[in-house]
C-alpha cells in the first residue's frame, strides 16, 4: 500500500504533515482538479484507492471506484464537571 498526501495547502505544510505521519510522498498547492486528476490516474493504475479528507471540494467529483471517508466536524463538547465533594 502506498500513501500519498494530496492537499490544497502549501507544499511546506504538506511535507511537514507527511514527515510526522511517516508518509514519503507529499504534494501540496493542488487545486481540486489536480487532486482529481492524480486520484483518477491512481485508479487507472489498477490498485485500490481510498481517500480520507473533509470532502468539501473533492468528494462530489471523485470516481466511483474510490472508497472515501469524510472527516466531520467534531461535535461541540461539554466540559465535564467534578461532582461536588462530600
Amino acid at each position: 500500500m502506498t500513501t500519498i498526501v494530496l492537499t490544497g495547502g502549501n507544499q511546506r505544510t504538506a511535507t511537514a504533515i507527511a514527515i510526522q505521519a511517516g508518509i514519503g510522498d507529499a504534494r501540496g498547492d493542488l487545486l481540486p482538479d489536480d487532486r482529481l486528476r492524480i486520484i483518477t490516474e491512481l485508479v487507472a493504475s489498477g490498485g485500490p484507492v481510498a481517500m480520507v479528507g473533509d470532502g468539501v471540494d473533492d468528494a462530489p467529483r471523485l470516481p466511483k471506484q474510490i472508497w472515501g471517508s469524510q472527516w466531520e466536524q467534531p461535535e461541540p463538547t461539554q466540559r465535564s464537571r467534578r461532582p461536588p465533594s462530600r
